[in-house]
């Protein structure tokens, strides 16, 4: 039978049972408990640390081994596109054929009509046509002129930043199936009582999330040329592009997902608790304010995801009118927390929360296939690319999470 760990519990027993007695044997006991105490509240000390560092760390998968991880980051998503091209047959290509066939086989997801399967953890993205043609130019002399094409100076979208993983949201990969996840809401009962007084009674209730897959996707269309150059700039610059939009809708539904239709629910729609404030005027009070409603609910907040049109006001407004009170915001943080800023946050909204409490939820990997037969891209010469991918989003406690939302200025 195991033997139970000591606590500082019952060193203290220990201690208390002692303390007023005296001698050698004593007095070495005495000490040898102190060194047990002193060690055990360093090891209380260590796991504190590292409780909070879980809490303020990067959201990571929580899966895959190291020689597939190797497998993949020398995957682009140009060789799964060109694997399906007529005709096209190499190294890189055949790899791609083959690395999908392994996700098949570690997953049990099978692609549909043809297409490969390509892993893209987190998640993928969208946007509109890529192509490599020569800018149109007029003049005279202008056909006497070569263009030079440099796709490593791609100018590429600007996108609302990523914020959810690097707020310390958990990540599931390899999901299959609906996922049922435990849940308690309430405790059994404690209380003092006198003599032949009866204890409170009462167990504990439970109830439980359900994660379900939710699909995502995207159709587009990349220029023939772009897919067979040769140049990993352009490989990487479609692979970017095509990573950016999925993972975009996934963070935003992460955050503010509404819940309806196939969309996931996110944070703001389920918050313990939603404050207006005045628009264009928010206070050092209300900021406060918020921390406050996550003790009171026992949560530990370790960051702000932040709207737009919130933080350069927030850097301008003073935390009280007195001299050097300083101002609400200060080098990227509000209230000592880590603030970051999205516009996949809805304007002027914050949300503080215990990020840990959000999971992002990984069904399978993305698909992609490749169609060159679509009627408007076979005229240009090119190729029409689908991105799929099946997720979708649970908050664990809602009361980890409370928001501020900006109401009309009177």
């Amino acid at each position: 039978m195991a033997v139970a760990e000591r606590t500082l519990s019952d060193v203290l027993a220990d201690m208390e049972a002692i303390q007023g007695k005296a001698g050698p044997e004593i007095n070495k006991r005495w000490e040898q408990l102190e060194a047990e105490g002193a060690t055990l509240k360093a090891q209380e000390t260590r796991q504190r640390t590292m409780d909070y560092l879980a809490r303020s760390a990067p959201g990571t998968p929580l899966s895959a081994d190291q020689r597939y991880q190797e497998a993949r980051n020398g995957f682009t998503v140009v060789d799964a596109i060109r694997a399906q091209l007529p005709g096209v047959t190499d190294i890189r290509t055949g790899r791609a054929r083959e690395l999908s066939t392994e996700i098949e086989r570690r997953t049990g997801q099978k692609p549909q009509q043809g297409g490969l399967l390509v892993d893209l953890t987190p998640a993928v993205e969208t946007r509109a046509t890529l192509t490599t043609g020569a800018q149109g130019t007029t003049g005279e002399a202008a056909s006497l002129i070569p263009t030079q094409q440099r796709p490593d100076q791609f100018v590429s979208l600007l996108r609302a930043r990523l914020i959810t993983q690097q707020l310390g949201a958990g990540v599931l990969e390899g999901l299959t199936g609906n996922i049922g996840i435990p849940r308690q809401t309430a405790a059994a009962q404690a209380a003092w009582v006198g003599e032949n007084q009866p204890l409170p009674s009462g167990n504990g209730t439970y109830d439980g999330i359900v994660m379900t897959p939710k699909t995502c996707g995207s159709i587009v269309e990349i220029s023939r040329n772009t897919l067979m150059l040769s140049s990993p700039s352009a490989q990487e610059l479609v692979q970017a592009d095509l990573l950016a939009v999925m993972a975009q809708a996934l963070d935003a539904a992460a955050i503010a997902g509404d819940g309806t239709g196939f969309t996931p629910k996110g944070v703001i729609p389920q918050a313990g608790k939603t404050t207006d404030y005045t628009a264009g005027a928010l206070t050092w009070s209300e900021i406060l304010a918020c921390l406050t409603d996550l003790e009171t609910a026992n949560a530990v907040p370790n960051g702000w995801a932040v709207g737009a049109g919130v933080r350069a006001a927030l850097m301008a407004t003073p935390k009280a009118a007195s001299v050097g009170a300083g101002f609400v915001m200060e080098d990227g943080t509000l209230a000592g927390l880590p603030a970051q800023w999205s516009t996949n946050v809805p304007a002027g909204t914050l949300v503080l929360g215990d990020w840990s409490n959000l999971l992002i939820g990984l069904w399978g990997v993305a698909e992609i296939l490749v169609n060159p037969y679509a009627s408007e891209a076979y005229q240009r010469g090119n190729v029409q690319v689908r991105v799929i991918q099946s997720a979708d989003v649970a908050v664990r406690r809602s009361q980890a999470f409370t928001v501020l939302t900006p109401k009309a200025g009177t």
